[in-house]
């Protein structure tokens, strides 16, 4: 397959050094990069999307919690008063 990239100046100035410092062409090392980004996420699933997922569960999750009442606030739940014989 045939990929054709427009990279920024820096973006094609970075992965020249990674390349360089990994000990191949330029090529060679996006094809690697790809394969290695490819594999690692065979689901094809977006971590921005899983990150929006998430960040929209816990708001959802806060706001219940928000509404939930507390039974007792002066509960004293420190080890020391749970176990007073462990001290």
């Amino acid at each position: 397959m045939v990929i054709t990239l427009s990279l920024t100046p820096e973006l094609h100035a970075q992965l020249e050094r990674q390349a360089k410092a990994s000990g191949k062409e330029v090529v060679s090392y996006i094809a690697d990069t790809l394969e290695t980004v490819a594999l690692a996420n065979p689901t094809g699933i977006s971590a921005v999307s899983d990150r929006e997922e998430l960040d929209d569960w816990l708001a959802r999750f806060d706001d219940w919690a928000s509404r939930r009442k507390t039974y007792n606030p002066n509960f004293d739940d420190r080890r020391d008063s749970i176990y007073p014989d462990r001290a």
